[in-house]
């Protein structure tokens, strides 16, 4: 077959994409990837190493208006409900390639046989629609009402409430997404289309939730087209890593905990220095020797270099073995890394599904409770490091899923997902 297939979001959105291209390569098909990074970045060594087409648009937008998404960001992060952190998103980050993305989609659907877009990425949908090829979403968090698990951000408190929430959580993707899947068919002199339900995400095409079902097994009241399939993580031959020597030496003296935000840290320099300094502080205040994964920009002047290295990147799966404990922000690449390498998370969420991995996590035995964002400090963070690394449950439990994470293909179950669905 010939795929198209359009991812929309940060990086952590995007590798999945290349995980997917290239088993689909792998098993014969003509693959094609359009993206768009909100942090204006491209990832051309990335597509070369993953042996895919992989194109780049609508980045320079984000680089041009920077500072701008920064301020709204960073007063997302301190004030907004998840509700409104989700119109944000939709607002600031989708609203001004959405066009683009609708264009591009619409150019790629009619020479591929089938096109796959991120669910959220809603312009992706409405394209293929209008040339008339079969539509598969991929969804890297679960986002359909179920009884058995609430929404991104909101408690574990049994079915009927969750349904509840479910309804306020549908309402909120109804009035961000509705009006705005709707102005653009209109463009396209497309049929009015159905009342928009979120539990189809606009659509009646089949959706691949790509987490893993040691996880989030499937729940059983959920639409018949969706199905779980799997976290899509790239092959090891992709992230070949020589260790440099500054680094060798500090993991030779013991394994040190890892502290990252990732993509988390584009959104606001304000925060991410403090969270920075908090990662620092929490070295001292847990006595725990710390790697931290961040921009320079965000380095304090002053430091304990025996207690804490600043490192620019490194591949999680090289790394991540060779630490005590990983601290993170909850995104599903992340979650996942940290399970396969058997290592107990310290889960700090700031916005969309990084509270449901958060909680996953400690539900499972394998992370300490979750730390929101807003009530960041280094002594909260230090509680939660020096409870992690005094129970070797939590390390023996994250091994545990992690073994069973192993033995998953999500990258395999989700390409024959997408060649069903154009089979059928």
């Amino acid at each position: 077959m010939r795929v198209g297939l359009v991812s929309w979001g940060t990086e952590g959105d995007v590798r999945p994409f290349f995980a997917l291209a290239s088993t689909l390569a792998a098993r014969g098909h003509d693959v094609r990837v359009e993206y768009v990074n909100v942090e204006g970045r491209t990832f051309e060594r990335l597509a070369e190493a993953c042996g895919i087409h992989a194109e780049a648009f609508g980045g320079q937008y984000f680089i041009d208006n920077a500072r701008a998404l920064e301020r709204r960001s960073s007063e997302s992060l301190r004030h907004a409900s998840p509700p409104k952190q989700f119109e944000l998103i939709i607002e600031d980050l989708m609203d001004p390639v959405a066009d683009a993305i609708l264009e591009r989609s619409i150019a790629l659907a009619k020479r591929s046989d089938v096109l796959v877009g991120h669910v959220l990425a809603h312009p992706v949908a409405t394209a293929a629609e209008h040339v008339g090829v079969p539509f598969v979403s991929l969804a890297l968090q679960p986002l359909f009402r179920s009884r058995a698990y609430p929404p991104a951000g909101a408690p574990a408190m049994g079915p009927s409430f969750h349904l509840l929430l479910w309804k306020l959580a549908d309402w909120v993707m109804r009035r961000a997404l509705g009006p705005r899947i709707a102005a653009q068919r209109a463009r396209l002199s497309m049929p009015k289309a159905p009342p928009f339900d979120p539990s189809r995400f606009g659509h009646d095409q089949r959706c691949a939730v790509a987490v893993s079902p040691t996880l989030f097994p499937r729940p059983n009241d959920w639409n018949e087209r969706i199905s779980v399939t799997g976290f899509l993580a790239l092959d090891a031959a992709t992230q070949r890593w020589e260790v440099p020597s500054d680094i060798e030496a500090f993991l030779s003296a013991g394994p040190p905990v890892f502290a990252s935000f990732g993509s988390m840290f584009s959104l606001s320099e304000e925060l991410s220095r403090a969270s920075v300094q908090a990662f620092v502080g929490a070295a001292k205040l847990a006595d725990a020797r710390v790697i931290v994964q961040c921009p320079a920009a965000f380095r304090p002047t002053t430091y304990d270099a025996d207690r804490v290295l600043f490192i620019d990147r490194a591949p999680h799966s090289e790394l991540f073995p060779r630490c005590a404990a990983v601290v993170h922000h909850g995104g599903a690449g992340t979650t996942q890394s940290a399970l396969l390498a058997g290592q107990p998370s310290i889960v700090v969420p700031h916005a969309a599904d990084q509270f449901y991995w958060a909680d996953v996590l400690y539900e499972r035995g394998a992370a300490a409770k979750p730390l929101r964002r807003k009530k960041l400090t280094a002594r909260a963070l230090a509680e939660r490091i020096r409870w992690a690394l005094d129970r070797p449950s939590l390390r023996a439990r994250a091994a545990e899923l992690g073994a069973s994470l192993a033995r998953e293909d999500g990258c395999t179950s989700t390409a024959e997902f997408i060649e069903r669905a154009v089979e059928s």
